[in-house]
């Protein structure tokens, strides 16, 4: 295949680049303290880098210039059973709990253990990037849970500035009796969590024209400030905005062209205070004025942002005749066949956008502390920007036999 192989020490599985001229090499690892598996991605330089244990095909590290992206508790336990707590959990296929239902919070995907797809296909090196993909497949364990069959594949590439990742789940229901090959109801969600130097110090543009629902006050609502600061525990299920943006996120290499939609970006704003700034913050008066939906008149800079750009879609790619293709609605737009071909079996490949809804979340003080897997102080250096399928109403999204459900984000990070 190509392939390079160089050890660079004890605990290095291997060393590879699939392609000639490439800036990246992918590393498989042990972690030496847990013995867990995980992948590594770093640049030549050695300036940037992307980590991914297989234990829940979880991003657990996302460097640029050598400086960290991603937040993981210090607090965070690493024994293959517990999920990770930070960098970019997978929830699949359940977000939360529900009633009558045998998952656990969250559903399994983020503590169920992943294949890493060592193949030049899937994980592949380039001079501009490196990409990297992970399995998982329903298995006795999962039905037992959750009685469907799927398979996940989880791709991230790394390029520059900026971090790919998606999550393609396909039904995988294969019985030619229709009444045996029912649709699965499932959501997914990227639980990302951006590292930010203090919780009181950022603020995040692009949430304003979205409805949301609180979970914390058990109420609907609906966001007119253009940016929003963190001042308290926030748990808010987002829907998608109505205005229109056009992202093209082509030529970043295998699975990072995945964000093409009509959503607003979301940008995350770190700031810091000037150093010439004497100005000193009244903490009840930036609460108040924080509830009225007011700027603070500080003399700020913005040290970091990173824009958060989403995708969602369902594809199907499968041998069907044209008149079968036309029963289905979903996926008709482009199928104007003549009734004299109506019968011909063909590779059909269909694309149709969903809502991608946003999870905003921070546990801040009270929640912190109840959490055995974060610091007490743990809320202050992190916000959760989640992009979700199926999250707001109507819950969960219909996959049908041979179709897949894609979730995708791009984070782009620009450091002053």
């Amino acid at each position: 295949m190509g392939q390079e192989v160089s050890q660079i020490g004890n605990d290095l599985e291997g060393a590879l680049c699939y392609g000639s001229g490439s800036s990246y090499r992918i590393h498989q690892l042990v972690d030496e303290a847990s013995g867990m598996k995980y992948v590594k991605v770093v640049s030549y330089d050695e300036l940037s880098s992307v980590c991914i244990y297989n234990f829940g095909a979880t991003v657990t590290s996302w460097i640029v210039n050598n400086q960290e992206q991603l937040f993981v508790s210090n607090s965070a336990i690493f024994n293959s059973k517990k999920a990770i707590r930070g960098g970019i959990p997978l929830v699949f296929p359940q977000f939360g709990t529900k009633d009558g239902s045998l998952l656990s919070q969250h559903g399994f995907a983020r503590n169920s253990e992943w294949i890493y797809i060592n193949d030049k296909n899937y994980s592949k090196c380039s001079s501009q990037c490196a990409t990297v993909s992970f399995k998982l497949e329903s298995n006795d364990d999962t039905i037992k849970l959750w009685p469907n069959h799927f398979k996940c594949i989880y791709t991230i590439t790394l390029k520059d500035n900026q971090l790919y990742t998606k999550l393609s789940c396909e039904n995988t229901a294969t019985s030619e009796s229709e009444s045996a090959n029912p649709p699965f109801i499932a959501q997914s969600l990227l639980h990302t969590y951006l590292r930010v130097s203090n919780i009181n110090d950022i603020e995040v543009e692009g949430l304003n024209s979205r409805h949301y629902y609180d979970q914390l006050e058990n109420k609907k609502s609906y966001e007119t400030r253009e940016r929003v600061k963190v001042f308290r525990e926030i748990d808010r299920i987002m829907s998608p905005t109505t205005t229109t943006t056009s992202v093209n996120a082509a030529g970043a290499g295998a699975g990072a062209g995945v964000v093409n939609n009509k959503d607003s970006d979301i940008i995350l704003h770190d700031h810091c205070y000037s150093k010439n700034s004497n100005v000193t913050v009244d903490a009840e008066l930036q609460q108040q004025q924080q509830l009225k939906g007011e700027h603070i008149p500080l003399t700020l800079k913005t040290k970091k942002r990173i824009r958060v750009q989403k995708n969602a879609c369902i594809t199907m790619s499968t041998k069907f005749t044209n008149k079968e293709m036309k029963k289905n609605t979903a996926f008709d737009e482009d199928n104007e066949d003549d009734e004299d071909n109506e019968d011909n079996e063909e590779e059909q490949s269909q694309r149709k956008s969903i809502p991608c809804d946003v999870v905003f979340w921070n546990a801040w003080i009270a929640k912190s502390k109840k959490l055995a897997d974060m610091d007490d102080d743990g809320y202050q250096n992190y916000v959760c920007i989640e992009p979700g399928i199926g999250i707001q109403e109507p819950i969960g999204q219909s996959v049908e036999p041979g179709c897949t459900m894609h979730l995708g984000q791009v984070l782009t990070v620009n450091i002053e």
